[in-house]
């Protein structure tokens, strides 16, 4: 870990003059402001835990590297715990049911809606059904 002066010389060449943290972060985030602080954050966590006398040839190159897999580390630990906005789930019928026992929250489904796969199984019972009882009154009426 750096002490208080070194962190002091590489702070300010990664964050303020070079601003290689918040290039990191940025192409990263792309266009979400809060993650890109976050990133930001674990880019400035990075470089106070890092000791960079252990690179063996390019410290730079290596401070730079370290701070990125770390940046893409927090990135994958947020795609695990992902969350789904709920707002587009409720708009599509989609409902909130708390369990009285156990305090669970689960949404619960709008109707079923069929797939297209299903609709298309649908009309071909229903086109069947339609020719079988027209050829049933065809038969009745003499046809």
């Amino acid at each position: 870990m750096m002490d208080n002066e070194m962190f002091s010389e590489y702070y300010e060449k990664y964050h303020e003059k070079d601003r290689t943290i918040q290039g990191i972060a940025r192409k990263l985030a792309k266009s979400d402001y809060e993650l890109y602080q976050d990133l930001i954050q674990i880019g400035l966590e990075t470089l106070w835990k890092l000791d960079p006398e252990k690179a063996k040839t390019n410290k730079d190159a290596w401070i730079r590297q370290a701070m990125r897999f770390r940046m893409i580390d927090h990135l994958r630990k947020l795609k695990l715990r992902k969350v789904e906005s709920l707002d587009r789930r409720l708009e599509n019928g989609e409902q909130i049911e708390v369990d009285n026992i156990t305090g669970d929250i689960r949404l619960i489904g709008p109707p079923h809606r069929a797939s297209s796969s299903d609709l298309g199984t649908i009309l071909r019972e229903a086109v069947e059904q339609h020719q079988d009882e027209t050829r049933q009154e065809e038969e009745q009426d003499g046809y």
